[in-house]
């Protein structure tokens, strides 16, 4: 046993036990605050309209998540606008993507239709008779708001 076992530690052992404590707990904090400063995120988002489309959107990828939250709140602004009764399934910051987002990221071209702009990919789904008049016209909308370009990208399997 130790000299101490069974008796109170001394105030110079406990203040040395508190400096311990504090200086592990900062030093974890900071290496906390590093790590998540080099993750990326993408600002992912769903909506949906309600004669049946679906848009699946990754945009390019942020270094903060509260710029990769500003971007996806930059997307949805018009929305209220542009389609009041459309329904917004999720819009989130994403480190890692998969299913579709991956997919719109990682596939050239992809097995959908996409509308491809600066910073901005789109997935688009719904009414198979639709599909390319839909595409077309919201890469042209993108164009007549301001961006430089905007194209709709389709399938390559040709349907």
């Amino acid at each position: 046993m130790t000299p101490t076992a069974g008796r109170p530690a001394s105030r110079a052992a406990s203040r040395v036990s508190l400096v311990l404590i504090v200086a592990l707990l900062a030093a974890g904090s900071v290496a906390a605050v590093v790590t998540v400063r080099r993750l990326w995120y993408y600002p992912t988002l769903r909506v949906e309209t309600p004669n049946g489309f679906a848009f699946t959107v990754v945009q390019d990828r942020r270094r903060e998540r509260s710029g990769c939250g500003d971007a996806n709140d930059r997307f949805l602004a018009p929305l209220d606008t542009v389609c009041k009764d459309c329904k917004v399934v999720y819009a989130r910051c994403l480190r890692k993507l998969d299913g579709v987002e991956l997919t719109l990221v990682d596939e050239d071209p992809p097995p959908l239709y996409l509308v491809a702009a600066p910073g901005v990919r789109m997935a688009v789904t719904g009414p198979l008779e639709r599909l390319k008049t839909v595409c077309d016209s919201i890469a042209l909308g993108l164009v007549k708001s301001g961006l430089p370009q905007a194209a709709c990208v389709y399938p390559r399997n040709g349907k």
